[in-house]
């Protein structure tokens, strides 16, 4: 059996990969995860599904003595996705990962496969609808997000073990309170949105992600490599909006309005004033409304299924089966 040193298991894709681990026998006999959280992190939903968990600091690499003797791999989920400044993104996102390694390299005489969760907003949109973007296309990040974690990127890529890097794209599903609030403006019927309705993105839903991740571990056909993991077909509004509705029981018409390109500067300045008197920020921040302005979040996932052998990457109810839960959950 295969000790996996997880981060991030507290977050949305962390909770859906867990239901995905404790519902398969197959996955609990290779593997015994053990939660690697930060003090201060609610674990209530690691007891409930039995998990074992050790208590770190992140900003200490010391922290991580005698935690990480009988660790053979490393999944490294957590990260920094909304931030007040700019700075939180890199000291959360590129510190916290330096450190990680840092302590691996020290205590973690066992570790053989290191896993970094990345994702597209590092290397940016493609230049194209038609021509989704590739690990070998050059990178342009637009947040500051998307840097942090090309930069974290770099430093697992330098790393002594052997590493394998997944860039997520747009990902939803069971637990995601930030695609609940675009659905509940779905369901107002009056959308108001930076990008045209026609624009395509590529997704992914976090169950599906949770699973094929947990598939991913230990596999030495991926070692050294940078993969997207995407579903083949992107979505674009157009169809979402539609989905959504039908799947609420909605009438499917609705009023669409797209905001100019220049409302993006006045819309960052406020956010960030808003931000820095409250201390707080939402999904909806001065870094999200960069990459929500930016076209073409469309890539493609040729490299991972050629390294893997495998077909078709889809799941055609995703949507329908996020808005499920949400209902399920009174949430919507």
């Amino acid at each position: 059996m295969i000790c996996v040193g997880v981060s991030g298991l507290t977050g949305m894709i962390g909770k859906n990969l867990i239901n995905e681990y404790t519902r398969s026998p197959e996955f609990k006999k290779a593997f015994k995860l053990v939660a690697f959280t930060r003090r201060r992190s609610d674990t209530s939903f690691l007891e409930r599904h039995g998990l074992e968990y050790r208590q770190i600091d992140y900003a200490s690499s010391e922290s991580f003595s005698g935690q990480l003797e009988d660790i053979d791999a490393f999944l490294h989920m957590a990260g920094l996705t909304k931030s007040v400044t700019p700075a939180g993104y890199y000291q959360v996102n590129v510190d916290g990962t330096a450190r990680l390694l840092d302590a691996l390299s020290r205590y973690g005489k066992k570790v053989e496969h290191f896993i970094f969760i990345s994702s597209t907003s590092a290397c940016g949109p493609a230049f194209s609808p038609d021509k989704p973007k590739t690990e070998e296309d050059p990178c342009n990040p637009v947040s500051h997000y998307g840097k942090s974690k090309l930069q974290a990127e770099e430093l697992v890529r330098s790393c002594p073990f052997n590493w394998t890097i997944f860039r997520l794209p747009v990902v939803f599903g069971p637990y995601d309170y930030d695609i609940l609030t675009m659905f509940r403006i779905i369901r107002s019927g009056m959308i108001t949105m930076f990008s045209d309705p026609r624009d395509p993105y590529s997704y992914a839903s976090a169950p599906d992600a949770g699973r094929f991740l947990l598939q991913a571990l230990h596999d030495e056909r991926l070692y050294r490599g940078i993969y997207v993991y995407c579903y083949d077909i992107p979505l674009s509004g157009r169809e979402l909006i539609p989905m959504v509705r039908k799947a609420l029981a909605l009438p499917e018409t609705y009023r669409y309005l797209k905001v100019p390109q220049w409302v993006v500067y006045p819309a960052r300045f406020i956010l960030v004033l808003k931000s820095r008197l409250t201390g707080r920020t939402t999904i909806v921040n001065p870094d999200k409304v960069v990459e929500l302005a930016a076209n073409y979040w469309v890539f493609s996932n040729s490299k991972l299924k050629k390294a893997l052998g495998i077909g078709a990457i889809g799941n055609e109810r995703a949507v329908v089966e996020t808005v499920r839960w949400c209902r399920e959950h009174q949430l919507l």
